[in-house]
């Protein structure tokens, strides 16, 4: 369609065609323009196919895929979002949250001034940490994680106002050997002591005919 209406012309080709409108080949750039996508006010909605019921419980708004469920565990919900109807963004206090099953999760919480407090990208099974980051109320970060190339795990927490790491870890692709590294600073010294532990918070397990790492549960006694 596009040879119907265009004659594409290059650097050193400046002929005319009659009747089409002329384009440079390797494309031309539009002036920029705001884009605006703000969120319905219906109960009922699809998208990309999918229809989804809309649940308010007076402070966030839930969406459930195909019926209304019960709280954030449901296995269909798949987004939470506090921002009203006929609305694009928020003034302060922005929380979202989507989930897309056996694929990965999101979750964000801004500062007033729209700048990420805190974002969370992880998937459903153990580690569960696909990429995160956060900050505390000076916007100095706290937390660092993701999952490296190699498919191992990485994540290191900070002190501040110093900003200095805490604790560094590194774990396997299954999460059931993690080599965890505390750090203890000195500072009439200066120097820096480390200490190496290795733990295995996940266990490998076989579900529904495919391999899974989940969470170890603590075995708790109950006194008689």
């Amino acid at each position: 369609m596009g040879d119907s209406l265009y004659e594409y012309y290059g650097d050193f080709d400046h002929s005319t065609s009659q009747g089409k409108l002329r384009m440079y080949e390797h494309g031309l750039t539009t002036r920029m323009i705001e884009l605006k996508i703000k969120r319905s006010d219906a109960k009922k909605i699809s998208i990309e196919r999918n229809n989804y019921e809309i649940s308010y419980d007076g402070h966030r708004f839930w969406y459930f895929k195909d019926s209304i469920g019960e709280g954030g565990t449901n296995p269909r919900l798949d987004h939470v979002t506090n921002l009203p109807p006929d609305s694009c963004s928020l003034p302060s206090g922005e929380y979202y949250y989507s989930h897309f099953p056996d694929i990965y999760a999101e979750y964000i919480v801004r500062f007033d001034d729209g700048d990420i407090k805190e974002y969370r990208k992880y998937r459903d099974w153990c580690p569960d940490y696909l990429y995160t980051e956060k900050y505390n109320d000076f916007k100095q970060r706290t937390f660092f994680a993701q999952r490296l190339p190699d498919g191992r795990f990485y994540s290191v927490s900070y002190g501040q106002p110093k900003n200095r790491k805490h604790q560094e870890t590194y774990c396997s692709a299954d999460g059931t050997l993690c080599n965890v590294t505390t750090f203890k600073y000195s500072d009439k010294t200066r120097s820096v002591k480390t200490r190496t532990d290795q733990t295995s918070p996940c266990l490998d397990v076989q579900l529904e005919g495919k391999r899974r790492s989940v969470y170890k549960m603590e075995e708790l006694s109950v006194p008689e």
